[in-house]
């Protein structure tokens, strides 16, 4: 009968004695060598297609299929090598020996890695939890395009009144200084009055709604609330316990 193929670094194990009345075939025998060399050589799949080769032609070989289940145990072929194991064990007698021991040895560790293999996959499998969502808080103001936008126009129409209003006083004070006939004509002198009351007008008109477009920003601002994320803090008490502080984040 063929000899064992060795666990490690490709060495053949003893070889063991077939019952006379088995003869393998010269065909299986070819294989069964080729496939020993590959195995030797590290070839793990090749020689397991050589000794499948073999094992076609003589099927009732306990060693080739003893020999084929430890080949797809070294290739990670788990099913694959616990039904050789389980074929090898159906096989050889029933009675307590080495080799029984041996190959239900091999059928248990393939199992556990099966199983181990298993659960990992099914760990792989299931939905990942949900990221934890940020703790956040409401505050009251909200500095956003439409408050700028509000704040800006107020303090650019007050300074526009301001500008008018500076120039309204100057014509105002032109008007009252003016002489009829040394500096001009009564027209004359209307004429800057009229000026002062319009630079006058336009100043508080400005005033008006530079006020108002600063009184929306402040609203804008002050009645409406966001949602910020709280950072967790860790502090350090006096009498050494930890404190978990809150802290809001900007």
């Amino acid at each position: 009968m063929l000899a064992l193929l060795g666990l490690g670094g490709g060495n053949i194990a003893r070889a063991q004695e077939a019952p006379e009345a088995h003869e393998p075939p010269p065909e299986a025998l070819e294989f069964y060598a080729s496939g020993r060399e590959l195995y030797r050589q590290g070839r793990y799949q090749e020689a397991a297609d050589e000794l499948e080769r073999a094992l076609a032609l003589d099927p009732a070989s306990p060693v080739l299929t003893y020999n084929l289940a430890r080949v797809y145990e070294l290739l990670g072929e788990l099913e694959r090598a616990l039904r050789f194991y389980e074929r090898y064990v159906a096989l050889i007698p029933e009675e307590p020996s080495e080799d029984r021991g041996r190959a239900e040895e091999s059928i248990a560790r393939v199992q556990g890695a099966i199983a181990t293999a298993s659960s990992q996959q099914e760990a792989q499998d299931e939905d990942p939890p949900p990221p934890p969502q940020p703790r956040t808080e409401t505050r009251r103001g909200v500095a956003d395009l439409p408050f700028w936008i509000a704040a800006a126009s107020g303090a650019v129409l007050l300074a526009g009144g301001t500008l008018l209003g500076a120039l309204a006083l100057g014509a105002e004070d032109d008007a009252r200084g003016f002489v009829i006939g040394a500096d001009g004509s009564w027209q004359a002198q209307a004429s800057l009055a009229e000026r002062a009351d319009g630079l006058a007008l336009g100043a508080d008109l400005l005033f008006g709604l530079g006020a108002a477009g600063l009184i929306t920003a402040g609203l804008l601002f002050a009645l409406r609330t966001r949602r910020v994320p709280i950072e967790l803090t860790a502090s350090m008490r006096p009498d050494g316990a930890f404190l978990l502080g809150l802290r809001g984040a900007l």
